[in-house]
């Protein structure tokens, strides 16, 4: 019996093109002191994450409230745990892209 060849979803393929940028990213730090992934997304990131966070924050503090009056308590905790991450974004970006290098001069 024959096998049909292996057939990627967009999934799969979307993960492993992210694995192969981190991976990339990763080596250039290490070799080159320069976090490319950083320093190219940073400039259109930071001003998108500062226009949109607060509102983002607002939009999950008034869900938490609504949770919380209702009694609703694992929707609580699940949307505190997304506004922890959604205030902590930058933070974990600079940890997780930048690993140390530097951006230009």
């Amino acid at each position: 019996m024959v096998r049909s060849p292996k057939v990627y979803t967009v999934t799969s393929l979307t993960l492993m093109l992210a694995v192969l940028l981190y991976i990339f990213n990763w080596l250039s730090v290490y070799w080159l002191k320069y976090p490319f992934l950083y320093c190219w997304a940073e400039p259109v990131v930071a001003p998108t994450y500062f226009a949109f966070s607060n509102l983002a924050s607002v939009v999950i503090l008034a869900g938490l409230f609504w949770c919380g009056m209702r009694k609703q308590w694992i929707q609580f905790v699940s949307g505190a745990a997304i506004l922890t991450l959604v205030l902590g974004a930058p933070r974990f970006a600079d940890v997780a892209f930048k690993m140390g290098g530097v951006c230009g001069g």
